[in-house]
């Protein structure tokens, strides 16, 4: 549901390895928010929670039952991303 940090982006690494251990039926599925994109962090704050094999959606749609099969779970970026980096 995205805002994963506050204001220091680097406590990411503590609760992917926590996030890593939530059970699902279709996988543990994270979609950044705005707070995540402040200090230009987004990118790095993607990269440590699929090192965890958590799912990261970024203006993309993912089908948990293959290609088209079920439902589709959608993550839509933050609008704002751009101004956040400046």
């Amino acid at each position: 549901t995205g805002d994963y940090v506050q204001r220091d982006w680097k406590s990411i690494v503590e609760f992917a390895k926590l996030a890593k251990n939530f059970r699902s039926k279709f996988g543990t599925i994270a979609v950044l928010g705005n707070h995540d994109h402040f200090e230009s962090a987004g990118d790095e704050i993607a990269s440590e929670l699929r090192k965890q094999g958590i799912i990261v959606l970024q203006n993309q749609s993912y089908f948990p039952f293959g290609h088209q099969q079920g439902f589709e779970i959608l993550g839509v970026d933050d609008n704002h991303r751009q101004a956040h980096q400046n």
